[in-house]
């Protein structure tokens, strides 16, 4: 088995931006559609809560296999 080693890569800096713009553009379209939603269509603040956690689970879970059969 490898030891894992901590050494910051041009590879692990470029993927560490990407997931930090990523994060970044997700949060703010998530408060675009959510304010779209209650405001337009009268959603429920808690469906919208349970939608978003639900959806965050998935792509968690799918991120996590993509990683772990690597």
């Amino acid at each position: 088995m490898s030891e894992r080693t901590f050494e910051l890569t041009p590879r692990k800096l470029a993927v560490g931006t990407i997931m930090t713009v990523t994060g970044a553009v997700l949060w703010g379209v998530n408060g675009t559609v959510s304010k779209i939603l209650m405001d337009s269509y009268r959603v429920d603040p808690t469906w919208v809560a349970c939608v978003r956690e639900i959806v965050a689970g998935l792509l968690f879970l799918a991120l996590s296999l993509i990683h772990i059969s690597e």
